[in-house]
């Protein structure tokens, strides 16, 4: 409940930022929302995992958990398995995919993170769309924000987090902990469950567009 509170606060907080202008800021927290996607994915997966979670009662404990456990590559190794482990035979494509873009995006969020130069130096103007005209007329310098349709693509990462998120908690619970969803027969969850199964086959078929 807490971990997910936090998502909740930082998703609306990103939301927030992007609608002031803000979108480097925003991909600054969208890598920490992506980081806390991915831990509350593993912990409720694994069982050792949440134990070992649990430890960090404070600061040195907390740390000392993070380094042996939760190490990034940690992480992403063992949300490789267990999204191998969820799949089926005829999701090999799907799952392939989707740990490829989950190891893009983080990637993407990072340049922010580590203040990358062609990242801090472009983040501080606005570049609204045009096809003619000079440098000038293009970009904007922003230091107060300005909101541009670039920052679609922010809001964009952030509903694939979401998403993400979403689906592989769905398959945890029924597939790891037997949680059969009481509302399955209702409209709403036949449209979520449709929507889901058409987010993951897009990723295919996007694929297989682009190349």
């Amino acid at each position: 409940m807490n971990l997910l509170s936090q998502i909740t606060k930082s998703s609306l907080s990103i939301v927030r930022l992007i609608e002031h202008g803000f979108d480097q800021q925003g991909k600054v927290l969208l890598r920490s929302l992506m980081e806390l996607i991915n831990l509350t994915i593993l912990i409720t997966a694994k069982k050792d995992s949440m134990i070992n979670y649990c430890k960090g009662i404070d600061d040195e404990k907390a740390n000392n958990v993070w380094k042996n456990n939760f190490k990034t590559w940690q992480v992403n190794n063992q949300l490789s398995e267990i999204e191998k482990n969820l799949s089926i035979k005829e999701n090999t494509e799907i799952i392939r995919k989707v740990k490829e873009i989950r190891k893009k995006t983080y990637r993407y969020f990072s340049n922010a993170v580590h203040s990358s130069y062609h990242s801090t130096i472009l983040s501080n103007y606005a570049i609204l769309p045009s096809s003619v005209g000079n440098i000038d007329d293009i970009m904007h310098f922003s230091l107060f924000g300005k909101y541009t349709h670039a920052s679609l693509y922010s809001l964009q990462d952030l509903n694939w987090l979401i998403f993400y998120l979403i689906v592989l908690l769905q398959t945890i619970l029924k597939k790891v902990h037997n949680f059969e969803m009481p509302i399955k027969d209702d409209v709403m969850w036949n449209i979520h469950q449709v929507l889901a199964q058409a987010y993951l086959a897009s990723l295919v078929y996007g694929k297989f567009i682009e190349e």
